[in-house]
């Protein structure tokens, strides 16, 4: 058999050393690992953050929301295109504010 690796009770300097990059690698992947976990975290808020903003931000916009959520908006095919609340209508599907 092949006697690759011997085992040795005693601890040398160079072992020290190793187990103590090895240390520091894993807590600098743990490290970068949260910075990343934050990151995008905080991404996320900022993106809710706008697309929040954009839709209530907008008096009409926010407006017309309210008139589809309670109920007061009647849709009417033959009146509808080109009229003033299309382009509200319109914006609230998008995720953009434009």
């Amino acid at each position: 058999m092949f006697h690759l690796i011997r085992w040795s009770p005693e601890i040398k300097l160079g072992d020290i050393i190793a187990l103590l990059g090895f240390t520091a690698t894993v807590g600098g992947v743990i490290y970068a690992a949260l910075q990343v976990r934050h990151g995008a975290s905080s991404t996320r808020a900022d993106i809710v953050m706008r697309l929040l903003e954009g839709y209530f931000g907008d008096q009409a916009l926010r407006r017309t929301y309210y008139r589809i959520d309670y109920q007061q908006f009647k849709f009417d095919p033959a009146r509808f295109q080109m009229s003033e609340e299309e382009p509200d209508i319109d914006r609230l599907g998008r995720v953009d504010k434009a």
